[in-house]
């Protein structure tokens, strides 16, 4: 999310940033949803210093031609199509997944969907790309 997207509030003596964030939902519960976010990463991509390439993929309209930016390595995921609702909306071109990082959303949350994954891109790309990520965690329990 660029600075352009945030707001910095202050309430009661604390600072908070409030701004849009993107999600894919890959999982609904009756009160919340599982998603992975989507990032652009200040434009830079995965190029970006500390960013882990190979647990991102590209998403991108629908129709159009998915790039990596210049000097990105390769990604560990394939590129996913999004079919927007809207003609109005876009996906920036340096957009990411990260696979790797699951956040849970609330559903008393203010959401607006923009559009949805293409379904054999769901099926074939999002979920094995999650389980594979959740399964390279190192998983530990408290005893």
């Amino acid at each position: 999310m660029s600075q352009r997207e945030q707001s910095l509030f202050e309430h009661h003596g604390r600072s908070f940033y409030q701004g849009t964030r993107r999600f894919l939902v890959v999982a609904t519960d009756e009160e919340h949803s599982t998603c992975v976010p989507i990032y652009t990463y200040e434009r830079q991509a995965c190029t970006k210093l500390g960013v882990n390439p190979s647990k991102h993929g590209i998403i991108y309209r629908a129709g159009r031609t998915p790039r990596l930016v210049k000097g990105e390595p390769q990604l560990g995921f394939a590129p996913v199509r999004v079919n927007l609702y809207q003609k109005t909306e876009y996906i920036p071109k340096a957009s990411r997944v990260n696979y790797a990082k699951l956040v849970t959303v609330e559903h008393n949350c203010l959401v607006f969907f923009i559009g949805c994954v293409n379904p054999e891109d769901f099926q074939n790309i999002v979920t094995p790309a999650v389980d594979a990520c959740w399964e390279g965690k190192i998983h530990r329990r408290n005893e």
